[in-house]
């Protein structure tokens, strides 16, 4: 039998993807905050609504229909209609031209003249 812990671990998901539409953000009837909005990930039908609570709701909120994004959360079945849906736990912008720049750096450091002896 898996304890939470695996299964939390095991149910992870890292997606990024285009905000699409209006993010709507409501209160929850305990006063939690919540926002869900719909993420576009794939050409064709490659559409998921995401959803978080709290901080991650405020942050969430924060962006805007076209807004690239790096999503990493648990797949989870929506509240109100059961369909799938991503449960956000991390939330950032998504800059395509920073990620493909990280290996070149990499690479550049490994050509370097940095192990060689000064004269």
């Amino acid at each position: 039998m898996m304890t939470s812990m695996t299964t939390r671990s095991v149910n992870r998901i890292e997606l990024t993807g285009k905000i699409v539409g209006a993010i709507d953000c409501t209160s929850e009837g305990d006063g939690t905050e919540a926002a869900r909005a719909s993420l576009y990930f794939q050409r064709g039908n490659g559409l998921i609504k995401v959803f978080a609570f709290r901080e991650l709701a405020r942050q969430l909120a924060k962006f805007q229909p076209g807004h690239m994004v790096r999503i990493v959360g648990r797949l989870t079945c929506h509240p109100s209609n059961r369909a799938a849906a991503i449960l956000v736990d991390k939330v950032r912008y998504f800059d395509p031209r920073q990620e493909c720049a990280a290996p070149r750096d990499l690479q550049e450091d490994a050509g370097s003249d940095g192990d060689k002896p000064m004269s």
